[in-house]
């Protein structure tokens, strides 16, 4: 079964057509917000994003879908139009979106033919319909044999009430209550970072149990940021898979890709970074490592792809002895830790996506690093352990005098954050490193970042 979003049981409407007839433009006009990429280059879609639409007291989910007929240039169009045929087919209603300026053309006879074959209800909705006078230059798409056609220009937002009231009318009568409206509360918002071609869109499939993300072994396939909410074992999650992120950049499609999720990690309440076993780590995985270190999220490193590594001991013509070769798992953690030294407080574990294994043992870990980042410590006994951690030693603070804390208190979560009330103003890195490592150790803070805030009394 294919995986299509209903929040609280809503109506689903899929957007759908050819390439660059200005679908994206049109569902972030609708949603309200800059959800879709949206570029000047065909076939920017692939993936197919939801959103929620809320219009006189209606609200429906609404869907945005790459072409149905793709790129010439993209190598990835037929799963593209497979995907977006695969939402229309379950979707309650069909925007049929047509270019005015293009004309007919044979994707939209192709489009649309597909629909009726299915008996999918279908609004057709010609855009870019920009200026008064244009509305006469529309009369070859009644051939679609669609009524009622809605003109509209979505990048200058023509025409979008009277879509809207189109919509609601087909639509069943499901009305929101002012619980209803809005994101849904108690959902955990999790980013799936990584380069390219880490399996970051298959490890969002194996835990869905479902194609809900395109998957190529082409690098860069996704190219949007995908939020996908779902409810595994009575938990709720907002899973993001995003772009392969790249250093440098920052100009052009890849650069918007990358912006997209930047976002997603400054709303993520855990980022797990997939990596690659195969490939290793290198400096991309390290700056994408950095880039979480410095956002608020706890963090979770999944090493991908653990099918294709094999133990060293039992590699052809290893002559490292069995009972001292050290352990596959053992390696990776070492060469982990030393590429990515600023995430050494992220749990990490071998997984596979392709075939599954570890799989509820990160979604385990996702949940306990999601704890932690909450974590609440009484006042009481944050200062116990200031004052046994200065019985055992002297901590050094700057220009040899020795560090002094009369106390402390937590000044807020998401992630912890401490204020220290001490005898200097600042500390330097070492200090600030050590205390920190105290801290998580003490209260068994593992994934979430620490924050310290140091007064001078």
């Amino acid at each position: 079964m294919f995986y299509v979003p209903a929040a609280g049981g809503t109506a689903t409407v899929a957007i759908v057509g050819r390439v660059n007839v200005g679908k994206s433009t049109l569902f972030n006009r609708l949603c309200e917000a800059r959800r879709a990429l949206v570029h000047e280059q065909p076939g920017v879609t692939r993936d197919w994003l939801a959103g929620e639409v809320t219009w006189e007291g209606r609200k429906f989910t609404l869907i945005d879908t790459g072409g149905i007929e793709g790129a010439q240039t993209d190598p990835l169009a037929d799963q593209v139009a497979q995907l977006s045929h695969q939402v229309a087919a379950q979707a309650d209603l069909v925007l049929l979106v047509v270019d005015r300026k293009t004309g007919l053309m044979p994707g939209d006879t192709d489009c649309a033919r597909w629909l009726r074959q299915r008996g999918r209800p279908v609004l057709l909705v010609v855009n870019k319909v920009d200026l008064p006078g244009q509305e006469t230059e529309v009369a070859e798409f009644a051939q679609l044999g669609f009524d009622p056609v809605c003109l509209i220009s979505a990048e200058h937002g023509r025409g979008l009430s009277e879509l809207l009231d189109a919509i609601v009318a087909v639509l069943p009568a499901v009305r929101v209550s002012g619980a209803e409206h809005g994101t849904e509360p108690g959902a955990l918002a999790v980013a799936i970072l990584g380069p390219p071609n880490a399996g970051k869109s298959t490890l969002v499939n194996r835990i869905l149990g479902s194609p809900r993300c395109l998957v190529s072994e082409l690098p860069g396939t996704t190219r949007d940021a995908v939020d996908i909410a779902c409810e595994i074992e009575g938990r709720r999650y907002l899973f993001v898979d995003t772009a392969g992120l790249r250093r440098g950049r920052r100009q052009g499609l890849s650069g918007l890709s990358s912006l997209k999720a930047d976002a997603a990690l400054a709303r993520a309440e855990v980022a797990v970074l997939v990596l690659d076993a195969a490939a290793g780590v290198g400096g991309l995985e390290a700056a994408i490592a950095g880039q979480i270190e410095n956002s608020s999220a706890a963090a979770v490193l999944a090493l991908n792809k653990w099918d294709l590594v094999e133990q060293p001991a039992r590699r052809a013509g290893s002559k490292a002895p069995a009972a001292t070769a050290l352990p596959a798992a053992t390696v990776a953690e070492r060469a982990i830790r030393k590429r990515i030294p600023g995430l050494h407080y992220a749990p990490w574990i071998p997984i596979s996506a392709r075939t599954g294994a570890n799989i509820r043992r990160l979604l385990e870990y996702i949940n306990e690093v999601a704890l932690n980042r909450a974590r609440r410590l009484s006042t009481r006994e944050f200062n116990r352990f200031l004052v046994q951690l200065q019985e055992r030693r002297t901590i050094g603070a700057s220009r040899g005098k020795a560090l002094k804390i009369y106390y402390g208190t937590q000044a807020g979560e998401r992630p912890p954050r401490f204020r220290l009330f001490t005898n200097t103003a600042s500390l330097p890195p070492a200090t600030h490193r050590y205390l920190v490592a105290r801290i998580r150790e003490r209260f068994e803070l593992s994934g979430t970042p620490i924050r310290l805030q140091i007064v001078l009394r």
